[in-house]
Protein backbone atom coordinates (compact mmCIF):
# COMPACT_ATOMS: atom_id res chain seq x y z
CA UNK A 1 0.00 0.00 0.00
CA UNK A 2 1.55 3.69 -0.97
CA UNK A 3 1.68 5.94 1.89
CA UNK A 4 0.07 9.11 0.66
CA UNK A 5 1.81 12.94 2.01
CA UNK A 6 -0.27 15.04 4.37
CA UNK A 7 -1.12 17.99 2.88
CA UNK A 8 -1.06 21.35 4.94
CA UNK A 9 -4.55 21.96 5.29
CA UNK A 10 -5.09 18.23 6.76
CA UNK A 11 -2.52 18.90 9.37
CA UNK A 12 -3.88 22.45 10.04
CA UNK A 13 -6.78 20.44 10.79
CA UNK A 14 -5.75 17.98 12.77
CA UNK A 15 -4.21 20.22 14.98
CA UNK A 16 -7.65 22.28 14.70
CA UNK A 17 -9.72 19.24 16.56
CA UNK A 18 -7.28 16.68 17.95
CA UNK A 19 -7.85 16.31 20.97
CA UNK A 20 -11.32 17.65 20.66
CA UNK A 21 -13.11 15.19 18.76
CA UNK A 22 -12.32 11.35 18.97
CA UNK A 23 -9.35 10.44 16.53
CA UNK A 24 -12.41 8.09 14.26
CA UNK A 25 -14.19 11.14 13.80
CA UNK A 26 -11.05 13.07 12.52
CA UNK A 27 -9.90 9.92 10.73
CA UNK A 28 -13.00 10.28 8.48
CA UNK A 29 -13.17 13.98 7.56
CA UNK A 30 -9.45 12.81 6.56
CA UNK A 31 -10.34 10.14 5.03
CA UNK A 32 -7.83 8.02 6.59
CA UNK A 33 -6.91 5.48 9.13
CA UNK A 34 -7.15 5.94 13.21
CA UNK A 35 -3.61 4.68 12.97
CA UNK A 36 -2.35 7.24 10.67
CA UNK A 37 -4.31 10.15 12.68
CA UNK A 38 -2.76 8.52 15.88
CA UNK A 39 1.01 8.76 14.15
CA UNK A 40 0.91 11.70 12.64
CA UNK A 41 -0.44 13.57 15.79
CA UNK A 42 2.49 11.53 17.55
CA UNK A 43 5.01 13.11 15.09
CA UNK A 44 3.81 16.44 15.93
CA UNK A 45 3.86 15.81 19.26
CA UNK A 46 0.22 16.38 19.69
CA UNK A 47 -1.42 15.05 22.77
CA UNK A 48 -5.16 14.68 24.16
CA UNK A 49 -4.66 17.88 26.09
CA UNK A 50 -3.51 19.79 23.05
CA UNK A 51 -6.74 21.33 22.73
CA UNK A 52 -8.12 20.69 26.53
CA UNK A 53 -9.15 24.70 26.80
CA UNK A 54 -10.51 24.89 23.90
CA UNK A 55 -12.13 21.47 23.98
CA UNK A 56 -14.11 23.07 26.76
CA UNK A 57 -14.82 26.13 25.19
CA UNK A 58 -16.03 24.32 22.19
CA UNK A 59 -18.76 22.35 24.83
CA UNK A 60 -20.00 25.06 26.09
CA UNK A 61 -21.27 26.38 22.85
CA UNK A 62 -22.81 23.41 21.95
CA UNK A 63 -24.39 22.86 25.18
CA UNK A 64 -25.85 26.82 24.17
CA UNK A 65 -27.25 25.80 21.27
CA UNK A 66 -29.49 23.36 21.92
CA UNK A 67 -31.35 25.54 23.98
Amino acid sequence: MKKRVWTLPEIELLKEFYGMIPAGVIAMMLNRSVNAIYTKAYKLKLTSLHNKGRKAKYIKIMNNNKN
